[in-house]
């Protein structure tokens, strides 16, 4: 498949607007093997600054694509599919798991990426307030579907989802591989690093939505503090221009919580390491993930974790962690109350946690993604 002295390779990167989507994509830019002679990039205004720093980027920016993944397929497509055929591509590579309405070119192969486990998530989209949500999230369901069967390739982030989004749309194993995230360097680096708060502190780093269950820490936060469980704040960090943000807010202000509750922006990627470093206890609460990467970042800094017990997180924080269930709001105060009397064990854990994802760094994630690319025939 190896054309004009290597491949071209095309990504459609309108999807990665925030957190995940572009950390997996500016990891594998990083390690991008010598293979391929050239790598153009779909993006839009907003996140076209993010690629601008590698050189062997070719980006084609997008104006306002639309601000739902399913509007920025939809205006994007024509333009992804005249693109194709101008640069003569040998891989067109989707992240956001879907494909231009019809047929590549017979010699482009495609590879789309199964990162968002909402659409098959039914429960999940229970927790959202807004039909237009729902709408989007079932739409999605059946364009990823498609896509994905039409795929020569697809590739899961964890075992949970092959497993789960294989049985809900009859997807064969054979054209699919599991590739976890990688954990970057930064996270791993031993160096010391300066507090960032001068109080003790309880961090919850995840963006403000439905699914990543505030409300329920709120409450069982509230617990803890009455009971006298913890002499410290609860910080929550994250992508906060949501609704559910300013329902946090309101029952903050509504329990009283105002001073031992601190809502925080999001972080800057290469500060985020010394926010789980200096933390007493480092929560996860969502019940909704694909491969979490804010888990693996958590794990990475050698502080005792508190993690939701629904799947997958089990598969990448293995006995390395306490678990709750996040709904069960007594869960969490009860692991606060364990806390007290056995915090030297969970501390115990904390050196497996970090070697476990030193183990699967963004090198070696990477050269498993574009090791299965080359492998297309």
């Amino acid at each position: 498949m190896v054309s004009r002295g290597g491949q071209i390779l095309l990504v459609n990167a309108l999807s990665a607007r925030q957190g995940g989507g572009q950390t997996y994509l500016l990891n594998l830019f990083h390690n991008l093997p010598s293979e391929f002679s050239q790598c153009h990039v779909i993006c839009d205004s907003q996140n076209a600054a993010i690629f601008k720093n590698n050189q062997r980027l070719i980006l084609h920016i997008v104006d306002n694509p639309g601000r739902s993944s399913l509007m920025r397929f939809l205006t994007s497509f024509l333009r992804v599919s005249r693109l194709i055929r101008r640069l003569q591509a040998d891989v067109y590579f989707a992240p956001d798991g879907l494909l231009p309405f019809w047929p590549l070119p017979a010699k482009c192969r495609s590879v789309t990426v199964c990162q968002n486990m909402l659409p098959f998530s039914p429960k999940e989209l229970l927790r959202f307030r807004s039909w237009m949500t729902k709408i989007r999230l079932v739409t999605l369901f059946f364009l990823q579907a498609i896509s994905f069967h039409r795929s020569d390739l697809v590739i899961f982030i964890s075992f949970f989802a092959r497993e789960k989004v294989s049985k809900m749309i009859g997807l064969s194993f054979k054209k699919s591989i599991v590739v976890p995230h990688g954990i970057s360097d930064h996270f791993l680096d031993p160096a010391p690093t300066m507090a960032p708060f001068n109080f003790p502190y309880v961090l919850y780093v995840s963006s403000f939505m439905e699914y990543k269950a505030h409300l329920e820490v709120l409450q069982s936060w509230k617990t803890v503090v009455e009971r006298g469980l913890f002499d410290g704040k609860l910080v929550f960090m994250g992508h906060d221009l949501t609704d559910c943000a300013e329902r946090v807010r309101a029952e903050i202000a509504r329990q009283g919580l105002q001073e031992t509750v601190l809502v925080g922006s999001e972080t800057p990627y290469k500060d985020r390491p010394r926010f789980y470093r200096h933390a007493e206890v480092n929560l996860f609460a969502s019940s909704c993930e694909n491969c979490p990467n804010i888990l693996l970042e958590a794990l990475a800094s050698k502080r005792p974790v508190f993690c939701s017990s629904y799947d997958p997180m089990p598969e990448f924080a293995k006995s390395h962690v306490w678990y709750f269930n996040p709904y069960n709001t007594l869960d969490l105060v009860q692991l606060f109350e364990r806390y007290q009397e056995e915090k030297e064990h969970i501390m115990g854990l904390t050196d497996l946690a970090y070697e476990d994802v030193k183990s699967h760094p963004w090198e070696k994630a990477s050269q498993e993604v574009f090791t299965a690319i080359n492998g297309l025939s």
